[in-house]
């Protein structure tokens, strides 16, 4: 079916079942009935109720009292609205409203959806496509997240393996460094005893040899002081004897 032929019987089917209801229902107004039978009450009733006075006081009606010809008015107006006939013609106005606008909803709802599936079912399927593609993507950086997650946290505890193995390496080394250390300082101690003893027996030596040297200046002297008083040559045999005896002693 053509789009013109369909519109046609768009067209007639919507003009058919509006009469259907018109004819049926009634207009949407007051019927001529109606009119024909309550027509100067009518006339009489519109221009009550459209008057300012009464449109305030049923507004407001605590601020605006009733006076002796608005107290007319409302009367008028609640015996009006009470009769049978009035009220059985609002009953058919309203059930006219109701039917003509559920058959306008129900003609648009139709013409939308005619000309608008194809569109809709497009844009809908786009979405649908666009957020499968966005739930796609977050999985996808989710599970990069976990994955970096879980490389980071394997650095991490492979750098506290590194720190604790680096950590007693440090212990290690910082230990052999002080045990070189104590034993250079045993070592250094050792060779300053030692050549300290070296220097207090070399200075003893010394000692010695310098004061052996006064004795035996001394003995030499007395010698000679001896034999230049004495000087026999029996004396000077007994002396020199003597002195070599005393120098063997002292040696």
């Amino acid at each position: 079916m053509s789009t013109k032929t369909w519109f046609v019987a768009y067209f007639a089917v919507y003009l058919a079942v509006g009469i259907a209801i018109i004819v049926t229902v009634g207009p949407r107004g007051f019927s001529e009935e109606y009119l024909a039978q309550f027509g100067d009450e009518h006339e009489h009733y519109l221009e009550v109720i459209r008057g300012t006075e009464y449109r305030l006081w049923k507004e407001r009606p605590h601020l605006h009292p009733l006076d002796t010809s608005l107290e007319q008015d409302v009367a008028f107006v609640q015996r009006y609205e009470g009769r049978e006939a009035f009220q059985a013609e609002q009953a058919r106005r309203k059930l006219f409203d109701t039917l003509f606008d559920f058959f306008n909803f129900l003609m648009v709802t139709y013409l939308i959806v005619h000309f608008a599936r194809r569109p809709l079912a497009r844009f809908l399927d786009e979405r649908i496509e666009e957020t499968r593609a966005r739930v796609a993507e977050a999985e996808q950086a989710r599970a990069d997240a976990l994955q970096a997650r879980a490389e980071a946290e394997a650095r991490i505890g492979g750098l506290a393996a590194e720190a604790a193995a680096l950590a007693e390496r440090n212990a290690a080394l910082i230990e052999e460094d002080r045990q070189k250390l104590e034993d250079f300082t045993r070592l250094g101690l050792s060779e300053i005893d030692q050549e300290a003893e070296q220097r207090r027996q070399a200075e003893v030596l010394a000692a010695k040899r310098q004061v052996r040297a006064e004795l035996v200046e001394q003995a030499v002297q007395q010698l000679l002081e001896r034999c230049a008083a004495e000087a026999t040559p029996e004396r000077m045999t007994r002396l020199t004897r003597q002195f070599a005896a005393e120098l063997e002693k002292r040696a």
